[in-house]
């Protein structure tokens, strides 16, 4: 089996990501009830970002190692002021730092050597609700080989 060189330079990646310009300093987890406890403290929005996974599969003459990276851009329910037009107003504005870090990370994709070697092979952005005790928005899942 390879060495997890890919894991523990992605895992400095996270550790260190931010976004220039944007005040919301992220919080690394590991797991759902880690993730819970520490949203649990925080209001406003807020970026969580999973500790990296790396899946391996082959043998000595046909081996890949794909890194999965896991981003959530996150606002607390809106509970009993929730309206549609409340609701359409945070998806928006999550939405915008949703794309600010997708723009870091592709700068980061060709001038940060900890994912140097590494292309990113897929992008998926999705919308989502009632995570870790109560909050949505939208959940960035990359990939990259």
């Amino acid at each position: 089996m390879k060495r997890l060189y890919s894991l523990q330079r992605a895992n400095e990646y996270v550790a260190g990501f931010r976004v220039p310009g944007l005040e919301i300093v992220p919080v690394v987890v590991t797991a759902q009830g880690d993730a819970t406890s520490r949203l649990a403290k925080l209001t406003g929005d807020q970026v969580l970002i999973a500790r990296p996974e790396i899946h391996q599969k082959g043998d000595a003459d046909d081996f890949s190692s794909e890194v999965s990276l896991a981003f959530f851009v996150l606002a607390k329910d809106l509970g009993p002021a929730y309206t549609p037009a409340l609701e359409d107003e945070a998806f928006k504005r999550l939405a915008e730092i949703a794309s600010l870090i997708l723009e870091q990370f592709s700068e980061d994709t060709t001038r940060c050597s900890l994912l140097a070697g590494l292309s990113t092979s897929s992008i998926d952005v999705t919308p989502e609700s009632s995570l870790f005790g109560g909050w949505f928005g939208y959940s960035i899942d990359i990939t990259m080989k």
